[in-house]
């Protein structure tokens, strides 16, 4: 409960705790306590709150997206995913909203992973190696930002390399013993799901 900038790490520790828990309202509080006291990383765990659309207590896109944005102007690298929710609608955005999707994506991720965001790196490597987003499929930059995202500490970056692996098939992209290679890495990351395929 304290106020000390020490503490607001460990107040921010606790919304991700209530939020685990489905305990909405205190997590808003504690990552509310956070942003007022000057850290402004909960910003995205407080926005994404409001994105869940089985809530329909606290569901609000707009108040999601408002949050998001002040998050970009305030430096918090994972904000700059903005725009990766709206996934299942693309096929129904006309051209001028796609392209403008697709824009916004490219320099606001680009911009996270500069600032330090596994998550960025992530969504970079998902589309380059999905084609999401308008973006082209690019295998070498999608593996690239893969590795980039585990470096920052992304984890998932690991499993999204080797289903692209797995779904290729090719050995120019990757052989099977790179493939045993990054499940091993992963399973030394903690993904124990690789320990049945090693």
């Amino acid at each position: 409960s304290a106020i000390f900038s020490e503490s607001i790490l460990w107040t921010e520790q606790l919304g991700w705790y209530y939020q685990a828990e489905g305990e909405y309202e205190k997590a808003i509080k504690a990552f509310e306590k956070c942003i007022a006291n000057g850290y402004f990383s909960p910003l995205f765990d407080l926005a994404v709150i409001y994105l869940d659309k089985d809530d329909d207590e606290y569901y609000d896109y707009e108040y999601y997206k408002t949050l998001m944005e002040v998050g970009i102007g305030l430096g918090v690298p994972e904000c700059h995913i903005l725009g990766i929710e709206r996934e299942s609608q693309w096929d129904s955005l006309d051209d001028q909203e796609k392209n403008k999707l697709h824009c916004q994506l490219k320099k606001n991720l680009k911009a996270g992973v500069a600032m330090g965001s596994g998550y960025c790196a992530y969504t970079l490597a998902d589309v380059y190696l999905n084609g999401k987003f308008g973006f082209n499929i690019n295998l070498g930059l999608g593996k690239e930002y893969a590795d980039i995202a585990v470096t920052y500490g992304y984890n998932e970056g690991f499993n999204l390399i080797i289903e692209a692996a797995e779904t290729l098939q090719d050995p120019e992209f990757m052989s099977d013993e790179e493939i045993l290679k990054y499940r091993i890495d992963a399973l030394c990351y903690g993904i124990e799901e690789q320990l049945d395929y090693i």
